[in-house]
């Protein structure tokens, strides 16, 4: 007994004098995840909205109000300092810096001092706002859930909706963008559509669940990205390709996309967020970090954090993910 221990202890250190060298065996960094609720001063931990300014303040969008962070404090925001309802559809944010809000009813304004709020009354074609886009020198896009509506510069209102098959595809808009190219994209719950130099094309996919876009995305090549309930969709030379479960996304139903400052995607869905760098993926769910599955909003700060809103668990901050 003695002599097997004593061929054995040699054996031993030897292992571990070796598995101390070999820099191989060290796991990566972990990503730090830094969380804020209600008990923090986020109004509320049901979010809707995630969007960031140019400043760097996170503007959180709930069921119960807006909350502004600015790196160390919330302020938050209700119906009794100005906007016009509780529930926020959705945040957008002008180069001006005024900061909008889409709700059920009506379009709210904040410039940092004063609110303004836009119905159908100031001459919205529909209260209920889905979604709000800006495009130069001053114009104002409302995805809305009966069409679309624009707001020029000169203070007049514009509508457009579905006729036939030569306007917008579908009346229930749930996204609007303005690309690089100036070309206003909608998506509506049966197709896409677009409107550049007065003229309107619309899309539809093989596949129904494609049609229905939840979210629009133009990448940092100006590239439009779909998220629908079949994946994560984008345009090429006009024909539509798919990302889906086969490819390695966590869920086909896609409702937020971002793409961070080393160019991954990710992609924010019901089960989790997926993250694609154009080869691999990486998913992030209660099993490796966040609070919770259903991502309600991503946005990227100017560290390359990456920020996330949950249905009823509040914000995560996933803290440098990608050095």
């Amino acid at each position: 007994m003695l002599r097997s221990i004593t061929i054995l202890f040699p054996i031993l250190l030897f292992a571990m004098l070796f598995t101390r060298c070999n820099k191989t065996t060290i796991p990566p960094a972990k990503e730090h995840f830094i969380r804020f609720t209600d008990k923090d001063g986020l109004i509320s931990n049901e979010v809707t909205a995630l969007k960031i300014d140019s400043d760097g303040n996170i503007w959180v969008g709930t069921s119960y109000g807006v909350s502004k962070y600015d790196g160390s404090t919330f302020t938050n925001y209700t119906k009794n300092n100005g906007l016009i309802y509780h529930q926020i559809n959705n945040i957008a944010i002008a180069n001006n810096g005024q900061v909008w809000f889409a709700t059920n009813y009506g379009a709210s304004v904040f410039d940092g001092v004063l609110w303004t709020s836009y119905t159908m009354e100031s001459g919205l074609g529909y209260n209920l706002i889905y979604d709000i886009a800006f495009e130069s020198p001053g114009n104002i896009w409302f995805a809305t859930g009966n069409g679309v509506t624009e707001f020029n510069y000169e203070g007049n209102w514009h509508y457009f909706k579905k006729e036939q098959d030569s306007a917008l595809i579908h009346n229930i808009v749930k996204s609007v963008i303005v690309d690089g190219n100036n070309n206003k994209w909608f998506g509506t719950e049966y197709g896409l559509s677009r409107y550049a130099q007065g003229k309107w094309k619309s899309y539809l996919s093989n596949n129904a669940l494609n049609d229905y876009i939840f979210t629009l995305f133009a990448d940092n090549n100006n590239a439009l990205w779909m998220g629908t309930l079949g994946g994560a969709l984008h345009l090429e030379n006009d024909s539509i390709v798919a990302l889906t479960t086969n490819d390695g996304l966590i869920n086909n139903r896609v409702e937020h996309i971002a793409q961070d400052l080393n160019g991954n995607y990710w992609f924010g869905t019901k089960s989790g967020v997926s993250m694609y760098d154009g080869t691999n993926w990486k998913t992030y769910n209660v099993d490796n970090g966040l609070p919770e599955n259903w991502i309600t909003g991503i946005a990227i700060d100017n560290h390359n954090n990456v920020w996330l809103g949950t249905r009823n668990h509040g914000i995560v901050k996933i803290e440098k993910a990608i050095p």
